[in-house]
């Protein structure tokens, strides 16, 4: 037989047996797991997802396989190819036990996947409270922060793990810890609209006006993204309801506004949110909401005795803004609120204009409409598009 013939089937062999290794550690089978290594498997196998032996181990909670491997020496800090060690996996598993064996077996507690996240951060992502308690027992770093900046506890408020979140701050995580771009865990709370963890957290002390890199407090971030709950609670803690946004000067009105967060637009108004605060271009929470065609919003920035003649520092009024997107309900509405078909923008543009130069007819009938061509203070332009589309 030829030497490469013998090299090929002893290749061969070998990952036959590694085969048989990934595959007894995947069954939690400890028994075939010491017989495959007498046998040779190589204990640093890679499966086609990348991962050891120990990562399987931890990823199905084997006990009995881990421990086989690292007697037999695997290596207890080995990576995939996205930097996981088996620490990594077994938090992300809930495998609390295995975490202890590999932290006995002297596992890098901050090890960093390629996120820059340590098994501290994958147990608060995943609710393993348990795995929590068991790595801060063995010194893990509380305020360790991935690339993003986020530390453990930003990461259980922006998945809403109250439970984890407060184990942390019992241990003393940083309320007020900041990531890259400024938000604070209570930021993280408000973004999927974690209440209880928004209220632990000002319970101890957490900064209810902290401000990101853009001036966004918590109070805008949970307005924008329609977090009602946590804005009742933050209006309770004594959040500022007129915080401005840096740059756009924009207000959590205005904010909720924007997305049509109808239920948050309502708690603004009942806690007496100033309807007609202006941004850096002049517009008005009822400027964006008749932008945007929604039309719940403006009635109830109406009812709230919002100023329907308000102009931006171009001269558009909140019917110019719904007459230019072609929002029909919210044209209605205005119309009916008695807003004026008069008023022209800084460049000579009219209501009526804007819908006809944007083609949208509803908009237009419902304009022509609302009284009388001349009547209605329509313009001798729109008396112009008038004669060209209906023939007056």
């Amino acid at each position: 037989m030829c030497v490469r013939c013998a090299i090929d089937m002893a290749s061969a062999a070998q990952e036959e047996l590694d085969k048989e290794l990934l595959e007894a550690v995947s069954r939690g089978d400890s028994l075939k797991v010491q017989e495959l290594l007498r046998q040779g498997a190589n204990k640093e196998a890679v499966s086609k997802q990348r991962y050891r032996p120990l990562h399987i181990a931890c990823q199905k909670g084997s006990v009995a396989c881990l421990r086989v491997l690292l007697d037999a020496g695997a290596n207890v800090n080995a990576t995939d190819e996205w930097d996981r060690t088996p620490l990594h996996m077994a938090c992300k598993a809930w495998q609390a036990d295995c975490v202890r064996a590999l932290l006995t077996a002297g596992a890098n507690v901050e090890a960093q996947n390629n996120c820059g996240r340590t098994p501290l951060h994958i147990a608060s992502k995943t609710e393993s409270d348990a795995c929590i308690r068991v790595l801060l027992n063995a010194g893990a770093n509380k305020e360790a922060a991935d690339d993003g900046g986020e530390t453990p506890l930003h990461i259980a408020c922006s998945y809403g793990h109250d439970d984890c979140a407060h184990t942390l701050v019992a241990a003393g995580a940083n309320v007020n810890a900041k990531t890259k771009c400024g938000l604070s865990p209570v930021h993280s709370a408000c973004q999927l609209g974690s209440t209880a963890c928004v209220r632990m957290l000002l319970g101890v002390g957490a900064d209810v006006e902290a401000v990101n890199a853009s001036g966004v407090t918590p109070l805008l971030f949970a307005c924008e993204r329609g977090r009602v709950d946590c804005v009742r609670s933050l209006l309770e803690a004594g959040a500022n309801i007129e915080a401005q946004t840096f740059t756009w000067k924009l207000t959590p009105l205005y904010k909720a506004c924007t997305g049509g967060n109808v239920a948050c637009v309502r708690a603004l108004l009942e806690a007496a949110a100033n309807t007609d605060a202006v941004g850096s271009d002049g517009s008005t929470p009822l400027h964006t909401a008749s932008w945007h065609g929604y039309e719940i919003c403006v009635r109830a920035l109406l009812e709230a005795g919002a100023n329907i003649e308000a102009t931006t520092m171009h001269g558009w009024t909140p019917l110019h803004s719904a007459c230019a997107c072609g929002h029909f309900a919210s044209v209605r509405a205005l119309l009916a609120a008695g807003a004026s078909m008069a008023a022209v923008t800084m460049d000579g543009r009219s209501a009526l204009s804007l819908a006809c130069q944007n083609g949208h007819n509803a908009c237009m009938r419902a304009l022509l409409n609302a009284g009388p061509p001349r009547a209605d203070g329509m313009l001798p332009r729109d008396d112009r598009v008038c004669e060209w589309l209906f023939g007056w």
